[in-house]
């Protein structure tokens, strides 16, 4: 048996499929004027220097920037926002399911820090929902196999009224995220949130 919310969701879900479907089926046969493709793509390939291997055609006038920083620094940022945002969007209803994803992204001490960061499950929502917004290299030692990537991030507290609605509120914080290469892994080793 649904629960009255997932009978909500459900009624609302199939409805808002079938009105796409309208919505396509008439654009599809109202559209009588044949399309013409344009080919606006420069074909000069642009090799970067550091891997001929990568070749990048740039499409439509795109402006085609190479990140900052070495591969390694590179994944040592995007790890740092992958970890963040997943580690803090949650709800009190996935069964704690962000932890138990994460933990293979963490050192051994991280990771008992974050088995005890378990939400109890209810019936009344609350979640949080995390975006990182920017990610810099604060330091990075390739050689001792650390690093500290600043981040900024957003987020939405979400928490259910008694009359069922949701109440939103939107923060923004800083922090910094410590990682570790342990046997050839970056690894997250701490999140450490600025007050």
């Amino acid at each position: 048996m649904l629960t009255l919310r997932q009978r909500i969701f459900s009624i609302i879900g199939i409805s808002a499929g079938l009105l796409v479907a309208i919505v396509l089926g008439i654009l599809y046969l109202s559209s009588s004027d044949e399309v013409t493709p344009q080919n606006n793509f420069d074909e000069t390939p642009v090799v970067d220097s550091n891997n001929p291997q990568i070749i990048i055609v740039p499409q439509n006038d795109e402006l085609v920037a190479k990140p900052q920083g070495s591969a390694e620094e590179i994944y040592v940022k995007n790890l740092s926002r992958l970890f963040v945002e997943r580690m803090y969007t949650y709800s009190n209803q996935n069964n704690n399911g962000h932890i138990a994803e994460l933990l293979v992204l963490a050192t051994p001490g991280m990771q008992q820090w974050a088995e005890t960061q378990g939400l109890e499950q209810s019936s009344n929502y609350t979640g949080l929902v995390t975006e990182v917004l920017g990610a810099e290299i604060s330091s990075f030692n390739a050689e001792l196999g650390e690093a500290v990537v600043a981040i900024e991030v957003q987020q939405k507290v979400l928490n259910e009224n008694e009359n069922g609605t949701l109440d939103e509120t939107t923060t923004q914080k800083s922090a910094d995220v410590n990682l570790k290469k342990m046997e050839g892994v970056w690894l997250v080793d701490g999140v450490w949130w600025q007050q």
